[in-house]
């Protein structure tokens, strides 16, 4: 199984809830999910968010969300992705690859994933 992940928190320090910061109309971390979803080769999208805004985003655009603490500044987006794919394999997800998508990074087109993965 090829899954997509995103980790977007709701506390920002540069840009204040950069993460639903409209582009374009739409969410910026609406755009990763619906990204992922028109890939050939991500069979699940997951988002991991502490915020419950962006969890109603990711159920809108159809994300499964793994709502997590709200943790310190500086804990590092990969600490959130590894207690992510932890949470998964507790669930009994069977991983083959991951695509760790970021909300911040709009312009990807579903085939640059498919040619990742394929890579």
């Amino acid at each position: 199984m090829n899954i997509a992940l995103l980790t977007a928190r709701g506390g920002s320090t540069r840009l204040p809830r950069k993460n639903i910061k409209s582009f374009c109309g739409i969410p910026l971390v609406a755009w990763s999910i619906i990204q992922a979803k028109n890939s050939r080769l991500i069979d699940d999208v997951f988002l991991t968010t502490d915020d419950d805004e962006i969890v109603e985003i990711g159920i809108k655009y159809g994300a499964e969300v793994i709502k997590r603490p709200v943790l310190d500044n500086d804990i590092t987006a990969g600490y959130v992705f590894k207690m992510a794919v932890e949470e998964l394999e507790r669930q009994g997800w069977k991983i083959d690859d991951i695509v760790c998508m970021l909300p911040t990074s709009p312009l990807k087109k579903p085939n640059d994933i498919d040619d990742m993965i394929m890579s």
